[in-house]
């Protein structure tokens, strides 16, 4: 790099005399420096008077070749990295830089020709391995990409990019001990790596270590992933937690701060609210669902669940009906209307909702649920023969039912 002095005495020789008494080197180095500080329109016209005065200058044209690409100039970077390597064949830099364009362009056979050529020519050349890598994962030879990716990091690459792509190599192979490795590695090299944060996240709702999970995806948050994506894991982990309250949180800003209208996410929170038991709300939400997705049986039979709770008894029921209507053989819905009618003490309508449940899913729980009926009924004989059904399927309160109620 040029010193302050040495650019300040090439500045004011160049201002003092022509620029045909200046030797090809001398714009050169001054249009290095243009480029450094950004300065392209600069660097450029320095470039084009070195060019001109030593129209073999391999660097100059590589340089410019870069310079075109700041400027948004394509054809004439692709035409100024030709010739650099054209005067210089072993030119890995050239190479690398001219596969980026052919990347750009959708060559990619042009582009791998050059990449092989940047690493033939530089076997230390991280970039390309890594870029290489890439381009083999996407082609499907998987050994040639981790080979690649293996090469870059023996270099003893403190360039994370390496160590991100090949986590998700071994994360799209569900390889996520090797994963979890290579995501941990780009974090102590740049702890705001979010996207890592977000992959090592991941791994961990997988591996149901959710503490860790919400301490990743939180991370990644707070370095500006507000993604659904993001959101919807970490909710996902505080339901595993037990903690409805934060993901309540996190599905009021997809809805609020994101903006998202999906159903989905409506019922999500609403049944979050029916385990805090804010009914009103529930309601509301699961209400906003059935508006999206009409047939939605989960949200309809949660909204019943929350009429039941708010002793809105005809409305629990209509919904029942809904979804029995959309699906007669719903055992949910009989099992759950069936609670309903014998916790308002309705035990006939109570038994014939047990009765069409055992026809659908004849489990020990159901039959002692109808045995309970039966009994409020004074139906000792189908009590007993409902007792002992569910005892035979393993129901331990039936057991123990059955003997004091049918064997003295």
């Amino acid at each position: 790099m040029l010193s302050h002095k040495t650019f300040l005495i090439l500045f004011i020789s160049l201002s003092c005399f022509p620029a045909f008494g200046q030797p090809a080197y001398v714009f050169f180095e001054l249009a290095q420096e243009k480029y450094r500080k950004q300065l392209y329109e600069e660097a450029l016209k320095n470039l084009n008077t070195a060019i001109e005065k030593d129209d073999k200058a391999h660097r100059a044209w590589y340089l410019r070749g870069k310079t075109h690409l700041r400027l948004n100039k394509p054809e004439e970077a692709m035409a100024d990295l030709t010739e650099a390597v054209k005067l210089r064949p072993n030119f890995a830099k050239a190479y690398f830089e001219r596969s980026q364009l052919y990347i750009a362009q959708g060559k990619e056979k042009e582009a791998m020709a050059d990449l092989g050529k940047a690493i033939e020519h530089d076997r230390e050349n991280v970039e390309a391995f890594n870029q290489r890598g890439l381009m083999h994962q996407k082609a499907g030879n998987d050994k040639a990409a981790l080979d690649d990716f293996n090469d870059a990091i023996a270099l003893g690459t403190k360039n994370f990019n390496v160590y991100f792509n090949r986590g998700n190599y071994f994360f799209s192979r569900d390889q996520l001990t090797a994963a979890l490795d290579d995501y941990s590695k780009v974090i102590s090299i740049d702890p705001k790596h979010a996207r890592s944060h977000v992959q090592r996240g991941s791994i961990y709702m997988k591996q149901q270590e959710y503490e860790k999970a919400v301490a990743d995806l939180s991370r990644a948050i707070d370095l500006d992933i507000q993604t659904r994506e993001v959101y919807q894991m970490r909710s996902e982990a505080y339901l595993a937690l037990k903690n409805d309250k934060l993901a309540i949180q996190d599905y009021t800003a997809m809805i609020e701060a994101l903006k998202l209208r999906d159903p989905e996410i409506y019922k999500w929170r609403g049944m979050a609210y029916n385990r805090q038991e804010k009914y009103e709300l529930a309601i509301k939400d699961l209400t906003k669902c059935t508006v999206y997705n009409r047939e939605d049986l989960e949200a309809i039979a949660e909204r019943a669940k929350a009429y039941g709770k708010l002793n809105k008894d005809q409305q629990a029921i209509n919904d029942y009906r809904r979804i029995l209507n959309l699906d007669a053989k719903n055992a949910m819905a009989y099992r759950n209307r069936g609670e309903l009618h014998f916790n308002r003490e309705r035990y006939d309508l109570a038994e014939k909702d047990y009765s069409q449940l055992l026809k659908i899913n004849p489990d020990g729980e159901a039959y002692y649920a109808r045995a309970m009926c039966n009994y409020k009924l004074k139906k000792k004989k189908e009590t007993c023969e409902d007792l002992k059904k569910a005892a035979e399927l393993g129901h331990e309160m039936a057991t123990e039912q059955a003997e004091k109620m049918c064997f003295h």
